[in-house]
């Protein structure tokens, strides 16, 4: 069932990341999904092309996208990987005023 998408596309962490308000549920949601050796669509896209890094990134939490990062064998691929409007996850922080997690994420992007 981890790997099942609802008519968007959205996978249990997709839905993780945007039904939490508060970060610390959507910490225990994205943990308890990247523990579990059933769940394996870590890079899926939804239908606006977002990846679960994508929506970690409009929530700013930075917590979640380190996490996605360290579980994924192709975190590059996660990192240039862009949505609908042609942009990066460290695009989408930016544009929501988290600069910070935007500059983490563009650095993890280069090395």
């Amino acid at each position: 069932m981890a790997n099942v998408t609802d008519f968007l596309g959205n996978t249990a962490l997709h839905r993780a990341m945007t039904t939490g308000a508060r970060s610390k549920d959507r910490q225990e949601a994205c943990s308890a999904l990247l523990r579990s050796p059933c769940f394996t669509a870590l890079g899926a896209s939804n239908s606006n092309g977002q990846t679960a890094l994508h929506l970690a990134a409009l929530k700013g939490d930075s917590w979640v996208c380190r996490a996605i990062l360290h579980h994924s064998c192709r975190a590059d691929e996660l990192l240039g990987a862009v949505e609908a409007l042609g942009m990066t996850a460290a695009d989408l922080a930016e544009g929501a005023g988290y600069d910070d997690l935007a500059e983490e994420l563009s650095v993890a992007s280069v090395v």
